[in-house]
C-alpha cells in the first residue's frame, strides 16, 4: 500500500467520514487506467478503515492541461452537488446519494504527495464487483464463457427489471439536469449494472461540465456529436438497403 498526503481538498458532504481528509491510502498498482488518469482502489482514509472502499482516480495531464481542466470539473460539479441537496432538503426531496444513478458521484477531490510526485484527482464510492457489472463487459468481454454468461443473465431479466434500469437512468439525468451538469460520454464503458437488483450506476464525470457558465464546454461534447452523426449516417444506410 502506499500513500497520499493531501494538501487540499474538497468534500461534496454526500458521507461525513469524507468532511475532512488528511490521506488517502491506496493500492499499489491501479487497477484501470482511462483517458484522463489511473484508477487506485482505497481501503484507508485518515489512517481509518472505510466501510465504503473508494475508487480513487488519479489524473494524468496529456501535456494539454487535461489534468486540471478534470479537476476543475469535478470542483464545479461538487458545488453544485453541495447546492443541490440544500434544496432538495427544503422541500423534502430524497437526496443525491440515494439516487440509485448516481451512487459514483465523487465524495472529494483532492490534491496531494504521492511517491514525492504532486498528484490531483477525486473519489467515489466503489461498485461492489460481487454486485456490479460494468455494462461493456456483457457484449465486449475478452473470456467467451463469461460474455456467454453475462449475456444471458441480462437478457433473461424481467422487462420489469430492465424498465426499472431504464429509469435509474432517466432519474439520474434528470438530477444532473437539476445541477446543470452535463454528462457528455454516456456509452458502454461509463455505467455499471446491478442485475439482482436491477439497478444501474453511472460513473466518470470529468468528462462532462456545468453549463450554467459561458465558456464551460464538455471535453467530449465534440467526440459525442461526431458520434452522433456517424450513428445517423449508419442508421439511414440500413433504412435505405433494408
Amino acid at each position: 500500500m502506499k500513500t497520499i498526503q493531501i494538501s487540499k481538498f474538497k468534500s461534496s458532504y454526500l458521507n461525513q467520514i469524507f468532511d475532512s481528509i488528511s490521506s488517502i491510502e491506496v493500492e499499489d498498482m491501479a487497477f484501470d487506467r482511462g483517458n484522463y488518469g489511473e484508477v487506485y482502489i482505497s481501503n484507508k482514509i485518515n489512517g481509518k478503515t472505510l466501510q465504503i472502499q473508494q475508487v480513487v482516480k488519479i489524473f494524468i495531464d496529456d501535456d494539454s492541461g487535461s489534468a486540471k481542466r478534470g479537476l476543475k470539473t469535478i470542483e464545479e460539479l461538487q458545488e453544485k452537488i453541495i447546492y443541490t441537496n440544500k434544496e432538495l432538503k427544503k422541500i423534502n426531496e430524497k437526496p443525491l446519494e440515494n439516487v440509485a444513478a448516481l451512487g459514483a458521484l465523487p465524495q472529494f477531490s483532492y490534491e496531494g504527495i504521492l511517491d514525492n510526485k504532486p498528484v490531483i484527482g477525486y473519489s467515489a464510492n466503489l461498485l461492489n464487483s460481487e454486485k456490479w457489472l460494468l455494462f461493456d463487459k456483457i457484449f465486449n468481454e475478452s473470456d467467451q464463457l463469461k460474455k456467454k454468461k453475462y449475456r444471458n443473465e441480462f437478457y433473461n431479466l424481467p422487462l420489469k427489471g430492465r424498465l426499472n434500469m431504464a429509469s435509474n437512468l432517466a432519474e439520474g439525468f434528470l438530477y444532473l439536469e437539476k445541477m446543470k451538469f452535463v454528462y457528455a460520454d454516456l456509452n458502454p464503458k461509463n455505467f455499471f449494472v446491478n442485475q439482482k437488483e436491477s439497478q444501474l450506476c453511472l460513473i466518470d464525470y470529468e468528462g462532462g461540465a456545468v453549463m450554467d457558465s459561458r465558456g464551460n464546454i464538455p471535453e467530449t461534447l465534440e467526440s459525442l456529436a461526431n458520434g452522433l452523426r456517424q450513428k445517423f449516417k449508419n442508421n439511414c444506410y440500413q433504412v435505405i438497403t433494408g
